[in-house]
């Protein structure tokens, strides 16, 4: 929408410097701007097909198919190298560490939660796979994930958790 305002706010100002310099100004604002939402629609398809290929690998893990998932997610990080904003590539990026962590690639999880620009995003990712794990009984991954948080907030709160699943284990529960 905003892109659609200064579209026609420049188009507008343009018309008053006189209708040859509008239409010079109006045809390569025109181009830009098409070129602009091309780009959105790609980022958006890009981040849809990783995300459908994060599913995917997922429901091939639950069937049993460990190699097929790690292949497909595979194949999501790649998809999601063709995505240049980034927050639609966050967006993508969070969805593959999730599924990468469920499946049991730990170390994948980590170097796609790495590669996450926003610290706060990455931090937040960090800890949902930490007590993912933790509540699955993985605490050894959930250590890691943990360990890898840089906000202390965040940190001592995934730790806390594992330490409360820790008890409850040992208790029998």
């Amino acid at each position: 929408m905003r892109v659609t305002f200064l579209l026609a706010a420049t188009l507008w100002t343009a018309a008053w410097a006189g209708p040859v310099h509008a239409e010079a100004v109006s045809g390569s604002l025109l181009s830009e701007f098409v070129t602009i939402e091309e780009e959105f629609e790609r980022d958006n398809r890009a981040r849809e097909l990783a995300g459908q290929q994060a599913n995917i690998a997922r429901n091939e893990f639950r069937r049993g198919d460990q190699p097929a998932a790690l292949a497909r997610l595979k194949q999501a990080l790649e998809t999601s190298t063709r995505i240049r904003g980034i927050r639609k590539r966050t967006v993508a990026l969070v969805n593959i560490a999730s599924v990468q962590a469920e499946v049991g690639d730990t170390q994948g999880a980590l170097r796609t939660a790495a590669s996450i620009e926003s610290l706060t995003e990455r931090d937040s990712t960090l800890r949902t796979m930490a007590l993912d794990r933790a509540k699955v009984g993985d605490l050894a991954s959930a250590r890691q994930f943990t360990d890898a948080i840089q906000d202390n907030s965040k940190k001592t709160d995934a730790s806390r958790y594992i330490e409360a699943q820790e008890n409850a284990k040992s208790l029998g529960f």
